[in-house]
């Protein structure tokens, strides 16, 4: 009987160590700061629906063309008709839509050029997502009836760790599915 009251202790120890080591792990990696790549994006700037300080159904084109040169000065934003403006980044595209009266409607961020985040890194960075689209995660989604955010991988397979493709942030009134307010 010691030989297995030994034993028994030796396990419940193993366990408790292990146990520590990955909260210690979980812990330390929740406060590390996003990657350089991630951290281009602007992300956490702001609570989404907002982005850069431009709020879908609130922020004027405008003033949306500003804060976007003003975080990325190197970037010439285009505005086509006075309601479409598309610029390209070290990312990819800034894509800003508006309606006659000016007001941007929706703020689309093809990551083309973005290299070495996957879905998961922004799903980390901005929290838990309204509803996520698939067994193996393509797209997840932010927001109801206010607003829409999505956020989209590369493949229909991919789960997490797809490469991110797109951050598609609107103000259009929303149904959201069953059970997903």
């Amino acid at each position: 009987m010691p030989h297995f009251t030994r034993f028994f202790f030796a396990v419940c120890a193993l366990t408790l160590a292990f146990a520590a080591c990955i909260f210690a792990a979980r812990m330390i990696g929740s406060t590390q700061p996003p990657s350089p790549a991630l951290a281009q994006l602007h992300l956490t700037d702001c609570t989404l629906p907002c982005w850069l300080g431009i709020t879908p159904g609130q922020t004027t084109l405008v003033d949306a063309v500003r804060r976007v040169t003003a975080a990325y000065p190197k970037t010439v934003p285009s505005i086509i008709d006075g309601r479409l403006v598309n610029a390209d980044t070290t990312f990819g595209q800034i894509i800003l839509m508006a309606d006659r009266a000016g007001i941007v409607h929706r703020i689309s961020l093809p990551t083309f050029r973005l290299k070495g985040v996957a879905l998961a890194d922004a799903v980390s960075l901005l929290g838990k997502p309204t509803w996520v689209v698939g067994i193996h995660p393509t797209a997840v989604y932010y927001g109801c009836t206010s607003f829409l955010a999505v956020i989209s991988g590369s493949s229909v397979d991919g789960g997490w760790q797809q490469r991110l493709v797109i951050i598609d942030i609107q103000d259009v009134g929303y149904s959201c599915p069953a059970g997903k307010q």
